[in-house]
């Protein structure tokens, strides 16, 4: 009787079960790689800030609206335990023009500043940090050039008030404040000459403006100190604000997780369903085999082991090349077609995985 029931049962739904099994494999996939990113991310972003030295308070002024001393407030502080300005200049965005190419940038702030005091450091596309830039050269945010599509050495002009200078891209630059792509802000570094040669325009001079970098154990009584600059701030962040600027950068990993999520839902629920539909059809059987004396354990280990043997002569091989695990990449593989025994019944697959570490490229 147990070998007319598994073979009745092996003989039906092996289409559900092998669509089931993609399920469960994607989705489990999905999920590993989805939570792996989001942890990477986030705890990764405090490193980030610490390395660049960001500020735990950053605070933006424009020339032509301060009217008090922010210095000398900012320097009697009691809670600053330390503090640093950049010279900028702001010029509207679509006063860049790129040689080779009509784009222009649409909205957000654009701001030009020198190598001489950077404030923070700026990472290079090899992780090394700014340390100066040469007359007619420029480097601009990783945001700006993936944007416009720039590439070394090609040529910028920039127009700020009636002055206008060209300059040679000699790289790209990674902004901790100011350059996740919710910020909008596009950053170009020049050498201290450079700017000089702008500043010297009474014009240009007037669109001036300070970054101020200001470090601190004490936030709220920093902020409570410094009440009347931050009231002429164009623009303010904390540590957690500029965290915030990142979350757009988590979307799609976290869209992903979601779909993940779903995914598997989905799969129980279907297994669910199956399950159900198999003991109905099979309530004949159950009720001879109860009536001869089986017991329920049996019997639901037998209907077990029939969803395992529904996927007999299904060969799954799925290789999974791309999920990480701390530094090393694994591929799976997962075959189908070993022997059971359950009972005196002999059937065949049973799931092995065999897991093997292979070399990054």
């Amino acid at each position: 009787m147990y070998k007319n029931i598994l073979k009745k049962d092996l003989k039906r739904k092996k289409a559900m079960n092998a669509i089931l099994l993609v399920f469960v494999i994607l989705a489990t996939m999905f999920v590993s790689s989805s939570v792996n990113n989001i942890l990477s991310v986030t705890t990764a972003l405090d490193s980030y800030l610490a390395m660049a030295n960001a500020p735990d308070y950053l605070g933006m002024t424009m020339d032509k609206s301060m009217n008090i001393d922010v210095e000398s407030i900012i320097a009697s502080a009691d809670s600053v335990d330390s503090w640093a300005k950049e010279r900028v200049l702001f010029f509207a965005p679509d006063d860049a023009t790129f040689e080779g190419t009509d784009k222009k940038v649409s909205g957000g702030t654009s701001m030009v500043q020198s190598d001489r005091d950077m404030s923070m450091n700026y990472f290079l596309s090899d992780n090394s940090i700014l340390e100066s830039v040469e007359p007619g050269k420029v480097y601009v945010s990783v945001s700006l050039a993936e944007l416009i599509g720039l590439d070394t050495g090609d040529k910028i002009t920039l127009e700020i008030a009636d002055m206008t200078r060209e300059f040679t891209l000699a790289g790209t630059i990674k902004d901790a404040v100011f350059g996740a792509s919710m910020t909008s802000v596009y950053r170009y570094i020049i050498s201290g000459e450079d700017l000089d040669s702008f500043l010297e325009n009474e014009g240009a001079s007037a669109m001036g403006g300070y970054l101020y970098f200001i470090h601190t154990s004490d936030l709220e009584a920093t902020k409570d100190e410094l009440a009347e600059p931050i009231k002429n701030f164009s623009f303010q962040a904390d540590r957690a604000n500029m965290k915030f600027f990142y979350v757009f950068d988590m979307i799609v990993t976290g869209a992903l997780l979601v779909v993940s999520l779903v995914l598997i839902a989905i799969a129980f629920v279907v297994l669910r369903f199956t399950i159900g539909f198999t003991l109905a059809e099979e309530f004949r059987e159950i009720g001879v085999m109860k009536a001869i004396g089986i017991p329920n354990v049996k019997i639901r280990g037998l209907y077990a082991d029939m969803s395992r043997l529904n996927a007999e002569d299904i060969v799954a091989k799925v290789d999974f090349t791309g999920a990480q695990i701390g530094s090393s990449t694994f591929k799976v593989i997962i075959t189908f077609g070993d022997t059971f025994e359950y009972l005196g019944v002999v059937g065949t697959c049973s799931a092995s995985a065999t897991v093997t570490e292979v070399e990054q490229e």
